[in-house]
Parts: C-alpha cells; sequence; structure tokens
C-alpha cells in the first residue's frame, strides 16, 4: 500500500470521527433554546472532537513528510504547497475555534456549538475533497508507482522514529 493509499484511509477515518462528533450532538429539537440540548451527549462530542484533532496533526504531520518532497516534483509546486498550506491552516483554525466555543458551553444552548462542529466537518470534507480528486489524482499521474512506494517507506520510517521517541526515556 502506498502513502496516498495510508492517506487516503485516514481521511476516512476523519470522516468517521467528524460524524461521531456531530451525531453525539444530537439533531436540533427544531428551535433554538433549552430543548436543544436534550439530545447532546456533551462527553461524547469531547471524546470525538479529541480524537479527530488528535488524528488531524498526526495525519498533517505524515502529508508534510510526505507531501513536500512528491509536490516538489509537480510544476507549480508553489501554488499546490500554498493551497495545501492554506487548507491546513483553515481546518486547524475550525479545530481550536471548537475546541473554545466547547470549553464556553453553557450546558444549555447547543445552537453555537453544533453550528461550529457541522462547519469543522464541512471544511474537513473540501479539503479532503480537494486532496483526492485534485492532488492525489495528479501525483498518481505523475509520480512512478515506485517513487510512491519509495516515499511511503520514508514516511512509516519517520512516524516509527517519532513513536519511539515519545515513548522513549
Amino acid at each position: 500500500m502506498n502513502v496516498l493509499d495510508k492517506l487516503l484511509e485516514d481521511h476516512s477515518h476523519q470522516r468517521r470521527l467528524a460524524g461521531k462528533m456531530t451525531a453525539a450532538l444530537g439533531p436540533p429539537a427544531g428551535e433554538v433554546g433549552w430543548q436543544d440540548c436534550a439530545s447532546c451527549d456533551l462527553e461524547g462530542f469531547k471524546k470525538a472532537h479529541r480524537e479527530l484533532k488528535e488524528h488531524v496533526l498526526d495525519h498533517e504531520r505524515r502529508e508534510e513528510l510526505f507531501l513536500a518532497e512528491a509536490i516538489s516534483l509537480l510544476e507549480n509546486a508553489q501554488e499546490l504547497e500554498a493551497e495545501l498550506a492554506k487548507a491546513h491552516e483553515s481546518v486547524n483554525h475550525l479545530l481550536g475555534l471548537m475546541e473554545t466555543v466547547t470549553a464556553l458551553y453553557d450546558g444549555v444552548h447547543l445552537h453555537s456549538l453544533r453550528t461550529v462542529a457541522e462547519r469543522l466537518k464541512d471544511e474537513l470534507e473540501s479539503h479532503h475533497d480537494y486532496e483526492e480528486k485534485k492532488l492525489f489524482s495528479r501525483l498518481r499521474r505523475t509520480l512512478p508507482p515506485a517513487d510512491l512506494e519509495r516515499l511511503s517507506r520514508r514516511v512509516e520510517r519517520a512516524r516509527e522514529a517519532e513513536k519511539a521517541g515519545k515513548s522513549g526515556p
């Protein structure tokens, strides 16, 4: 399995986590107000948000390890790097905003929390669409499979070294 396939698996996992996060907030009760929080699982939401944030940040590190080199092999590399950086910045901003809104949540009014969670889910989906439909397909057309495999092994070695460093002394 090459690195693009692994990144696609990450995207699937992120989609599941984002769905889990928004599902924990429950469906809107119709009107904004005290009854809107009747079906909210705030602890489940916080757990899913935390898992999503950790996964997105880990995914971005792997993308940076792989994509920086892979994109450099393409025409208009600077433009693609700028687009990717902007997409990461937007997702990270929303992850931070989600954390802030969650911390300020009063336990009663859920509308702002739900709005930011849905916006984060939409932004993440837009980012995935960009990578999957534009960037990854272009990399697959441009780079030989052997290069993708070589880069994949490099990413895995770096990831293993990072894990070893975290669990080390």
